[in-house]
């Protein structure tokens, strides 16, 4: 999954006295459980939230970008850790954005007087651009989803307290 990296991380109080009172195996099955979820959770809120271009003919109702999101689990205990990636190469700029928008100089044609572009089957030339302005759709969907996220890991963790 390569690109700039988000990262983002929970505490969870309390952890500790639960982690005391049950077996080392339910504390890592259930932790994995609840991470696994909230990052699938997560996973999917990112799919929605993905900006998408209505012309992809990508094959995939919400375009490319989209559709590349995936998770995998690492770690085990406290230390596991769900992680959500996407190998679309233009992804970043989608999400950070380019040129000026950036801090960067005005987007021009290296080998070409103009950029040539097709928008609704015109062709267009420019001499330079200013680039993509950020969506910043990566950080707006996990901080809007950083509470269901806690309550989801939460929630296991309490039905396990609960049996015990």
């Amino acid at each position: 999954m390569p690109g700039p990296t988000i990262k983002t991380g929970i505490r969870i109080e309390g952890i500790e006295e639960w982690e005391k009172a049950v077996s080392p195996e339910v504390f890592q099955k259930t932790l994995l459980k609840g991470i696994t979820d909230a990052t699938i959770h997560l996973e999917g809120e990112l799919i929605e939230n993905t900006p998408t271009n209505k012309n992809t003919g990508a094959g995939t109702p919400r375009g490319r970008l989209a559709a590349a999101w995936t998770h995998v689990i690492q770690g085990l205990g406290r230390v596991t850790k769900g992680i959500i990636g996407n190998n679309v190469f233009y992804g970043p700029f989608v999400n950070f954005g380019t040129g000026t928008w950036v801090g960067n100089a005005r987007i021009r044609a290296k080998n070409a007087k103009a950029l040539r572009f097709v928008i609704n089957g015109a062709v267009i030339f420019r001499k330079s651009v200013s680039g993509i302005k950020p969506r910043r759709f990566v950080q707006k969907t996990v901080k809007a989803n950083r509470k269901e996220v806690v309550a989801i890991i939460a929630d296991r963790i309490q039905k396990e307290w609960d049996q015990l």
